[in-house]
Parts: C-alpha cells; structure tokens; sequence
C-alpha cells in the first residue's frame, strides 16, 4: 500500500478562473519533495492570489534572472522569486517564480483566501513564465519539508507527463519553452 500525504485544508487555484489554462506536474522536474508540486503556465504580470488564509511568513522578491543555464540549476533557490504563507493545521503555501518586486504583501502580514499577493514572472530555474505552487509541511527530511498532495476546491486537470498533452495544450507548452 502506498501512502500519500494529502493537505487536511482545501485550497483555491492561486490564479484567477479566467487566467487558468495549462497546469503541469512533470515528475522529471518535481521530483523528491517537490513531487505534489504544481505549475500554472501564465504569462507574466498574472495576479497571484492567496489559495488558503494565513500569515505570511517569508517574502523574496529582488531577483530579476531566470533561465534554464547551469548558473540557475547551481542555485536554484538564489535566483528566485517567492512568498511563503503559513495556515492552519501546520501547512504552508509557497508561490515561486514571481517578478522581480512582484508581492504584494510583507512578511506578518494576514491574508485572505483569494487575495493578491503577488504577481508571476519568471526568475530562477524556470523554463518560461509560470507559477509554481506547493503546500507543505515541515519534516526531519535534508531539505525540512515535503510537498502534500493539494485538496483543490475547484477541479483541476494536471498533466502529469508531455504525452498526455493534448494538441492546444503541447502549443502552449512549446511556446512557453521558447
């Protein structure tokens, strides 16, 4: 039997209805702790909204680089953007990727499900603007945390690998890999 960890609160999608289109899960790419991770392929400027209320409680937002070189793959935290907010039941949010000064919001502060917070962009490790999003909670792994499996309010369609892609949405990848 396979467990799998699954977040005890139920989320929003960090993105307005209207700006969701492609949502992938690539294990090549979110592997190990971030293996619930999910990314919203959106171009950049798209609002960024709290998907569960709570405090937040990390804020980096001075990066203006991003790109797929070894430069990023060395550091893929230094290059990029992000917002962490804590919620009940010991889980937290991260939203990763963000334009450069692109929150909204400062560390203390007290959010709203649903409240812009930030807006994406493409900083760090990334292959094109998006926004990666993951619940979390802390561990004694290396890294001190796991990805949870996210309990969505709304129904979401995660494409999981490129050969489940339909044709409009192979287009929109490709072109986001330019």
């Amino acid at each position: 039997m396979v467990f799998m960890a699954m977040s005890k609160n139920c989320y929003s999608v960090p993105i307005g209805k209207k700006d969701v289109g492609l949502v992938v899960s690539d294990p090549k790419v979110h592997g190990d702790f971030l293996k619930h991770a999910v990314d919203f392929v959106v171009p950049e400027g798209t609002e960024v909204l709290a998907a569960c209320k709570g405090k937040v409680s990390g804020v980096h937002i001075d990066s203006d680089e991003g790109g797929v070189s070894d430069k990023y793959r060395a550091d893929p935290w230094g290059f990029v953007n992000w917002i962490t907010i804590d919620h009940e039941n010991g889980e937290f949010s991260q939203y990763f990727h963000l334009r450069h000064g692109g929150s909204c919001v400062e560390v203390g502060q007290e959010v709203e499900a649903g409240e812009v917070i930030g807006y994406s962009g493409n900083t760090g490790l990334s292959t094109g603007p998006h926004l990666h999003f993951h619940v979390a909670v802390e561990n004694d792994s290396e890294v001190g945390w796991e990805t949870l499996k996210i309990r969505f309010e709304e129904s979401l369609r995660v494409v999981r690998k490129k050969s489940d892609f339909s044709e409009e949405e192979r287009k929109v990848f490709l072109e986001m890999s330019d």
